[in-house]
């Protein structure tokens, strides 16, 4: 399935693989930066894992939205539901259960 995946989309793997790459030595290179300007503070476990968590997140979602591109199969993350309408949220869903 993956061979089949990237051989028609070898193009966009390719673009896809080069700019994680050279997006992760940028970030790497960044939160050095910010490490050291911080005199080593934000080298601190609680204090790194709190301010560098945006990049943790961005390249753990990177892979997840590129892959999404590809097409309606590869639809990992669903949109949430808008066809709500006006009283129909959740708290007067739960207190007219429970009444």
């Amino acid at each position: 399935m993956w061979r089949e995946l990237v051989r028609v989309h070898l193009p966009a793997v390719a673009v896809y693989a080069l700019l994680k790459l050279l997006l992760g030595m940028m970030a790497g290179l960044v939160v050095a930066m910010l490490t050291l300007c911080s005199c080593c503070i934000l080298g601190l476990p609680y204090l790194s894992s709190v301010a560098f968590l945006p990049v943790g997140v961005f390249f753990r979602t990177y892979g997840l939205f590129f892959l999404e591109q590809l097409g309606p199969d590869w639809q990992l993350i669903q949109p949430a539901p808008t066809d709500r309408g006006p009283g129909e949220g959740d708290y007067q869903r739960w207190r007219a259960s429970s009444e």
